[in-house]
């Protein structure tokens, strides 16, 4: 068992000392780094204290945050110990769980097809006509917006209207608390040219599915959409780990693809296609920020 041994974290001379948010943010990532095994004892509070240069008042409401998040536990007397939570005591997030490497995108993919699955067959169910026009909205824009990140998002948006048209409440907190996950494995299934091109499309299926109140039918067609990934599936059993920084990299191999291949796409006789991409629609952006925040 090791306890902390941690390198002077405070501020330098004449910098303002750490707010509670930003000493947080720091402990946050240390524990979150793989660098402390469960069981491993922080040092003390006054060695923590002068490390980072803030008050023990602060740092106590710190790691009291940390505790309340299942991060560490505190043993008055004895002291400050790195704890992992069980992952249905509440306390851990996905988000946490994911940068510990214990979310893979295998096991996000099944997890989505059992909510997702659901959402849809409800959706087919319960959808209004406000729904179904905020999904086709969304499928028009997914189609035609040419920035890749607007895609991603559009594509992302649509699920998560899925999911408010099933009207049960439980079901759009599960998504919502996945969703920046979600958004990892879409941009992965569009950098692969092939899923992107059978993807895509079968978002009217599922769309169709719910307009025509088909429950069976929405569940089947969600779960097909789904189960599309790209054929390289190496990788799928690895942990998450940094999320922002996976997504970053991916997105930028998904512009780049994007980029190439609407650059060798022939232009249509009246150039039509050709000035779509310099200049897009500039209506289209502002719609689907109106979308996104209904």
């Amino acid at each position: 068992m090791r306890t902390d041994s941690d390198q002077t974290a405070a501020s330098g001379p004449g910098s303002l000392p750490l707010t509670a948010e930003e000493l947080l943010v720091r402990l946050d990532e240390r524990l979150l780094s793989g660098e402390y095994a469960a069981g491993d004892k922080l040092t003390s509070e006054r060695k923590l204290a002068e490390q980072y240069g803030v008050s023990r008042p602060l740092l106590r409401e710190v790691l009291g945050r940390l505790q309340d998040r299942g991060l560490v536990t505190i043993h008055p007397g004895r002291g400050t110990y790195v704890t992992f939570a069980e992952l249905t005591d509440g306390r851990t997030s996905v988000h946490v769980s994911a940068r510990r490497g214990q979310v893979t995108p295998r096991r996000l993919i099944v997890a989505r097809s059992m909510l997702e699955a659901q959402a849809a067959e409800l959706a087919a169910l319960h959808r209004s006509e406000e729904d179904l026009a905020r999904m086709r909205s969304l499928l028009d824009m997914l189609e035609t917006l040419p920035s890749a990140n607007d895609i991603v998002e559009a594509d992302v948006a649509f699920h998560e209207a899925v999911a408010i048209a099933s009207d049960n409440p439980v079901i759009q907190i599960m998504f919502g608390s996945i969703r920046e996950l979600i958004r990892g494995v879409v941009v992965r299934r569009l950098s692969d040219p092939v899923v992107r091109d059978e993807g895509v499309p079968s978002h009217r299926l599922v769309l169709k599915s719910i307009e025509d109140r088909d429950p069976a039918a929405a569940r089947s067609m969600m779960i097909a959409h789904l189960e599309a990934m790209p054929p390289a599936r190496d990788g799928l059993d690895v942990g998450a780990g940094p999320v922002s920084a996976i997504l970053s990299l991916v997105i930028v191999a998904f512009v780049i693809y994007l980029a190439v291949s609407r650059r060798s796409k022939p232009a249509s006789d009246d150039g039509f296609e050709k000035v779509r991409e310099v200049t897009p629609p500039p209506l289209r952006s502002e719609k689907f920020k109106r979308s996104r925040s209904e």
